[in-house]
């Protein structure tokens, strides 16, 4: 049991070995907050604050060398998960990250928004390589393919929409291939089966 008081908790990650737990949570209009959390003790092992509002998404790399945060300040800030201090900004969302997700290579960033976008990012440079603008409501949850091919999304208008990504990162080369309605709620999260050949979709109703 963890006890901290870390107000409302919206994302939970853990480590590819289990042994730590990375949790993103925050004030609404005070702060923004993830802490990584020793699973066998409930310890707190790292904090990181930058934030200026609530955070909605935390993630680790798939190296796990970098932590991506994102939240209600519409900023996504790349920590160094060895020392704690943030490496870089990226900026040009105009509304609230709900998700994040890195490529498998960890060469790229998705972001999803309440601005009815996705956004593809450079993790080396932190520039944008893409806007995928075709949702008509907010982005709430979106998925990375394992095999780095495909970006899933869903939110406010109640569909999931499937693009296939660039493996190259080449700019405006990751064309929508597919739409499909699921309810008249807004989709909330998705998340694949184990072998990726289905999606768990969950909704608002």
């Amino acid at each position: 049991r963890i006890t901290d008081d870390l107000h409302k908790i919206n994302s939970l990650q853990f480590s590819n070995d289990g042994k730590r737990l990375l949790v993103a949570s925050g004030q609404t209009g005070a702060y923004g907050l993830a802490a990584i959390y020793s699973v066998d003790n409930g310890e707190q092992l790292m904090e990181l604050v930058g934030h200026r509002d609530v955070l909605y998404s935390a993630v680790f790399s798939p190296d796990e060398s970098i932590i991506a945060t994102a939240g209600y300040d519409r900023e996504i800030i790349l920590w160094d998960s060895r020392t704690g201090e943030a490496i870089r900004q990226l900026s040009g969302h105009n509304g609230a990250i709900f998700s994040l997700s890195f490529t498998p290579d960890g060469n790229r960033l998705v972001s999803a928004c309440a601005d009815e976008t996705l956004k593809i990012w450079d993790v080396a440079s932190g520039q944008r390589i893409d806007t995928l603008g075709q949702p008509e409501g907010e982005v709430i949850s979106l998925l990375v393919s394992s095999d780095g091919r495909f970006v899933i999304a869903g939110g406010a208008d109640n569909r999931v929409r499937v693009w296939e990504l660039a493996v190259d990162g080449q700019v405006e080369r990751n064309p929508l291939i597919a739409t499909r309605y699921v309810d008249d709620s807004a989709i909330t999260h998705l998340q694949f089966t184990n072998d990726e050949q289905a999606i768990a979709v969950t909704t608002a109703a």
